[in-house]
């Protein structure tokens, strides 16, 4: 399986490894643009949603991901479509309001992910 992680491709990497490079990867993203004046400034919680045992403070962002869809298997070797999912959750008491700051959470983070 080969994989893109940054600008380096791995190749021969486990499906468990592969996906552990993608969400720390990600996550190490994230994290570079959660400082002062930053991107994701006032984020109180980044963190990885199969290695938390935490409630989130919010807002909070929470990496994880999908069902890995096989689509290129032989007698070796196998691809697999796996979606990075990408949860922004704010607490208000104005339903509204909260879903508009999670979406606009949600519009920063693509680009950096």
């Amino acid at each position: 399986m080969s994989v893109e992680v940054g600008v380096r491709a791995l190749e021969e990497v486990m499906l468990d490894e592969a996906l552990d490079l993608v969400l720390d990867s990600a996550l190490a993203r994230l994290n570079a643009h959660n400082v002062p004046d930053g991107l994701l400034d006032g984020v109180e919680f980044i963190e990885r949603g199969d290695r938390t045992n935490r409630a989130p403070k919010y807002p909070a962002i929470i990496l994880t991901t999908g069902i890995a869809n096989p689509v290129d298997t032989t007698a070796v070797t196998a691809k697999y479509d796996v979606p990075l999912r990408i949860w922004s959750q704010v607490y208000t008491s104005r339903p509204a309001e909260g879903e508009s700051v999670a979406r606009l959470f949600a519009i920063i983070i693509m680009p950096i992910v």
